[in-house]
């Protein structure tokens, strides 16, 4: 058959197609060699320390401990940038713009827990972040919510009540429409959370409290259907007449509440607070029958608090919490389908202000308005898992369905709002979604999906991008590893990685913050890949994220300014402002020792291929069965020819005096026959080195450039072995890599069977 010129497997991991009908565009299974924007495949280099600098981490039990990484920017609406990481209860700052991230450490901010944990029993929460108004808001399960201020110098933590209009009222006993002859202080306060509260003049003239006046005329007490004022005659000068209130019958709707403003999480506290303070005397203390205090023998307080957190249409939205009420009443709502929103942010007051302005009992003004905050409910939908923003839209992502929210033609206000499903099946955990390219990638229960603007239909839709392609290889990794599973996006390569732990051991208690599988999805190519750290016990990977490097100034004795040269004695000279220098984007990782409980940062950069410094790891390409045209005759491949990016460019010291060559490729090629999936079938192949200068070169000395005079270096290797199909398998040596450009094979097929 004519030659065939294959480009190495850019279209990624397929683990989806037939044994018979795969395409050798796809490999069927790889590890850590990387697809390139031209299509090539190269081997990455090994997982490092960016410097020697270490951090020390004390407080908490490594093993058990929640790890998480933010990059956030334009900190104090400033030029700034700080890296976030979460260890347990404490978030560590980094300067982004040091010239090493480890050692840019900034400071440390310690979590408020909720009253039911510690810092010890709350170290296992991991937490979400998102920026806004110039701050960093952060929320966990087991954390009261915040925000991180800076100032340009301090970095501050200001804790947040989230506060709503107390709908839901306390359980009585009183049905709705009885006038009972006492009141208990759980019925009295319902009524002043009814606006019972006011004063008005009665019939003589004379301001009083309108509950003591029907009372006095009526003799027992207001029904939970009436709405005070509507006991007033305008025609009487708005004087409060309580028999007016006797011909109303609304059945058994209860007159409208919420006039207090309660702590959403700590109910029944905050209403004791509210009716105890000096201001709200003038309604409760001055009144018969109105109560001198609130008091309560159920607590109806959460343990816990939102868990996702989220910037839109100039709010914030709080969302997550997994209701688990001390002391729950009748009247409790559950809070696990909450998505809370706060007033339109004017200062830093309105954060936690999720109600609405106008009072709802009041007889003047109950009107919702556009800047009001407030809270939207879906029952059934699961727990929210995170918050994600698309254009005009917010992502709410559940542990069982995903849904976006949005506004009307002025956006989202609490007068304009609406909520749609795009996908029936919940996001695996919270670190399994990234922002990319206006787009929301996410890794649910069924597959990886991309989320973004549907030009046909104008809204938001959700495409499953792992179909046909690595399903299978999706259903081998079980729900505690896709809940632990955290993600990040590399804008410069256009890449969404996922990291888990593949480990099969792990069981979501202990290590929940190593990672150690990588799976990469190039979006340019629409190609999977996957990467896999090596083994040590010692380091935990973790907390990956992405930013520009580092600024490195140019440091030099001689600064050439104009004609004149810079010389001042024998120190050198520090160039800053243009004379920064930058090195490519990149990924990092947060890298634990967890021998000596400490922290650096990492990222691929061992040129000798070792993880941490030390341990080597395998990287390989097998593809697809290719059956070369047909199916059933057998081939008898002649050569194999291939073609590599020659990657030693000079000449090094052996460590022996000797000089040899500097970043050395070796690849070593082999052929599967028959689709066979054993060395034991006997159509296995021996490996061969397939990358080797073809022509004899002089070694230079120490130090001399090596001027091959060729960039690409091809081979041609004769095949063994012979079959109906061919699956080729090129492994990179212990310690080297290779740069895999293309390559194709020449044969013939003979007619027997």
């Amino acid at each position: 058959m004519p030659a065939q010129y294959l480009l190495p497997f850019v279209k990624g991991l397929n683990t989806d197609q037939g044994v018979i009908t795969g395409d050798s565009g796809f490999t069927r299974d790889e590890s850590n060699v990387v697809i390139q924007k031209d299509g090539s495949r190269k081997v990455r280099l090994g997982l490092d320390y960016e410097s020697s600098t270490l951090q020390i981490l004390a407080g908490t039990t490594l093993n058990t401990t929640a790890f998480t990484s933010y990059t956030w920017e334009s900190a104090g609406n400033k030029d700034k940038a700080f890296i976030v990481f979460q260890q347990g209860y404490k978030l560590h700052f980094f300067d982004a713009g040091s010239s090493s991230i480890i050692a840019g450490f900034h400071s440390t901010i310690e979590l408020t827990t909720t009253p039911y944990y510690s810092t010890v029993t709350a170290s296992d929460c991991r937490v979400e972040y998102a920026p806004g108004n110039g701050s960093l808001f952060v929320a966990g399960l087991k954390f009261e919510p915040c925000r991180i201020s800076y100032n340009g110098t301090t970095l501050s933590k200001t804790d947040i009540t989230i506060e709503t209009r107390d709908f839901y009222g306390v359980p009585d006993s009183v049905e709705p429409d009885a006038r009972p002859t006492s009141l208990t202080n759980d019925n009295k306060y319902n009524l002043f959370n009814q606006g019972w509260y006011q004063k008005a003049n009665n019939r003589a003239g004379t301001a009083v409290n309108v509950i003591d006046e029907f009372y006095t005329k009526e003799l027992d007490f207001p029904a939970k259907i009436y709405q005070w004022w509507r006991g007033k005659r305008e025609a009487n000068y708005g004087q409060f007449f309580s028999e007016d209130l006797r011909n109303i019958y609304s059945g058994r709707l209860e007159a409208p509440k919420g006039h207090f403003v309660i702590d959403a999480f700590r109910r029944n506290y905050s209403r004791a607070v509210k009716t105890n303070t000096a201001a709200r005397q003038e309604f409760f203390g001055n009144s018969v029958n109105g109560p001198a205090s609130f008091s309560y023998v159920s607590k109806d307080e959460e343990r816990n608090r939102p868990s996702a957190v989220a910037w839109y249409a100039g709010r914030l939205f709080w969302a997550g919490a997994v209701s688990d009420i001390d002391g729950a009443l009748a009247s409790s709502p559950d809070l696990t389908g909450y998505l809370f929103y706060s007033q339109t942010v004017r200062s830093e007051l309105d954060y936690g202000k999720c109600y609405q302005e106008a009072d709802p009992a009041s007889e003047e003004d109950s009107d919702i308005v556009a800047s009001d905050g407030g809270y939207m409910v879906f029952p059934g939908a699961g727990r929210v898992q995170k918050l994600a923003v698309i254009m005009d839209s917010l992502i709410v992502m559940t542990d069982k369905q995903v849904l976006a929210i949005r506004g009307g033609d002025a956006g989202f206000t609490a007068e304009a709002q609406q909520s749609y499903k795009i996908l029936d099946v919940g996001i695996a955990g919270p670190g399994c979604a990234v922002i990319a390219e206006g787009s929301l990638f996410f890794w649910a229960k069924d597959g990886i999906y991309s989320v973004g603007y549907n030009g046909q239909s104008g809204g938001i839709s959700a495409q499953n991008l792992s179909s046909g392609k690595i399903q299978d290889y999706l259903t081998q990794i079980n729900p505690v590893q896709q809940l632990y599973a955290q993600s990040v996006y590399d804008s410069l390569n256009k890449k969404v990685s996922w990291w888990y732990n593949s480990d099969s051991n792990f069981n979501g208690v202990t290590d929940t913050g190593r990672l150690v599988t990588e799976l990469n999805y190039d979006i340019l190519l629409q190609a999977f890949s996957k990467n896999a750290l090596a083994s040590h016990a010692n380091f935990m990977a973790t907390a990956p994220f992405y930013t520009v490097s580092p600024r490195v100034s140019i440091v030099a004795n001689n600064v050439t300014s104009g004609a004149n040269t810079v010389v001042y004695g024998s120190d050198n000279v520090t160039v800053g402002g243009s004379g920064y220098s930058y090195t490519a984007n990149k990924v990092f990782m947060f890298l634990i020792n967890t021998s000596t409980s400490t922290l650096g940062v990492s990222y691929y950069k061992n040129t000798s291929y070792q993880d941490y410094g030390a341990i080597t790891y395998t990287a390989f390409l097998q593809g697809n069965n290719d059956i070369l045209g047909d199916a059933t005759n057998k081939k008898y491949p002649i050569y194999f020819r291939c073609q590599f990016r020659r990657t030693e460019t000079a000449f090094i010291n052996n460590g022996a005096g000797q000089p040899t060559l500097n970043n050395q490729s070796s690849c070593k090629m082999q052929a599967k026959w028959d689709y066979s999936d054993s060395d034991n079938s006997g159509k296995w192949s021996t490996e061969q080195e397939i990358y080797r200068f073809t022509r004899a070169y002089i070694p230079g000395a120490i130090g001399d450039t090596f001027d091959y005079g060729q960039e690409v270096i091809t081979t041609k290797t004769k095949l063994l072995g012979t079959g109906r199909s061919l699956s080729i398998k090129f492994s990179a040596v212990a310690g080297k890599g290779f740069h895999l450009l293309g390559f194709n094979f020449e044969g013939v097929a003979n007619n027997a069977l």
